[in-house]
């Protein structure tokens, strides 16, 4: 798995770089190996996942069993919706129903930070030539909300990765009754 600023790093190149296509299929993969990484993190014999080729929304609801907070849920399905429209249809653009459903589908609280910050970075931005958020093109919210879910999904990893005992503890119990044979 890759490190959390390799991860942000990858974001921010496709969300800099790629069409609104690959936009949205690569930021939806990156938040997807998030997902991933919570679940492994989490179940003891995480090998055993990858014989059961979990859909996108299949992960989604073992992170929401395995204890991910269930305000991410209507997000991370939002995001696989758009990715499916974008996959399955001839579109080029992210547009104002695209961006406006995925700020949506956020909790009130979590909409508010999203505001809060980017009100925070808004000189930084305006040099940059971006308008204020209400003003922003359909692809810039679609960006900044992806990039807002992508970094709370990480940092809620890191946080559980360092409150879980470790793994190898659950396979001692195993060791000792196969020792005993």
């Amino acid at each position: 798995m890759a490190s959390n600023m390799e991860v942000y790093k990858e974001l921010i190149v496709a969300l800099d770089s790629e069409d609104d296509l690959g936009k949205v299929i690569r930021s939806q993969i990156i938040v997807e190996s998030i997902i991933v990484k919570i679940i492994e993190s989490t179940v003891v014999y995480s090998h055993q996942l990858k014989p059961m080729e979990l859909s996108f929304e299949q992960k989604i609801h073992l992170a929401l069993a395995l204890g991910l907070d269930n305000s991410w849920s209507k997000p991370l399905k939002c995001i696989g919706t758009i990715r499916n429209k974008f996959a399955h249809n001839l579109r080029g653009q992210i547009d104002k129903s695209d961006s406006n459903n995925f700020y949506k589908s956020f909790s009130q609280q979590d909409k508010s930070a999203m505001r809060a910050l980017y009100k925070e970075k808004e000189s930084e931005f305006k040099e940059l030539g971006y308008p204020e958020y209400e003003k922003l093109e359909p692809v810039h919210k679609f960006s900044v909300c992806i990039t807002i879910l992508a970094g709370a999904l990480d940092a809620w990893s890191d946080q559980q990765c360092k409150s879980t005992p470790n793994k190898a503890n659950h396979n001692r119990p195993q060791k000792a009754r196969a020792e005993r044979r």
